[in-house]
């Protein structure tokens, strides 16, 4: 009776750690924003930001998302080289921010209005996982960002 206790046990100890098998985590999927750090929406922004976070906000995959902020210390010189920089998601202070680059507003599209009407944009340049990212991070903006 005992060496039939014991092959159970063994069989189920042995087909449990079959059964377990050990997933490679997926890399993270970041969207960097680009924002002007003196703005006066930073604090909404930033405790939305948090919330987000807390949330462990996820793509269909399952690959987790993050959220990196590009705070330039020029602003308006930064928003001229917007290309060059490639954030994910770009909320401006004003659309008139924009007014004077036509490159820079082709690249931008149409915008969302987030965080007291803040204009905030997905670039077109932005691929396929960071769009995903990016716009689920908008979307939590939209309805937790005052």
């Amino acid at each position: 009776m005992t060496r039939q206790h014991l092959f159970v046990g063994a069989l189920l100890s042995l087909s449990f750690l079959v059964g377990c098998t050990w997933r490679k985590a997926e890399p993270l999927v970041i969207v960097r924003v680009f924002r002007d750090p003196s703005a006066q929406v930073n604090g909404p922004l930033t405790r939305a930001t948090n919330q987000f976070t807390l949330t462990k906000p996820h793509l269909a995959t399952g690959q987790g998302v993050m959220i990196a902020t590009y705070e330039s210390r020029s602003y308006k010189e930064d928003l001229q080289r917007l290309e060059a920089v490639h954030p994910q998601l770009v909320i401006l202070n004003s659309q008139s921010d924009i007014s004077d680059n036509a490159t820079v507003s082709q690249n931008l599209g149409n915008p969302e209005f987030v965080c007291d009407g803040k204009a905030a944009y997905v670039p077109t340049w932005v691929s396929a996982p960071e769009r995903e990212a990016s716009e689920i991070y908008l979307r939590f903006l939209r309805s937790h960002c005052e």
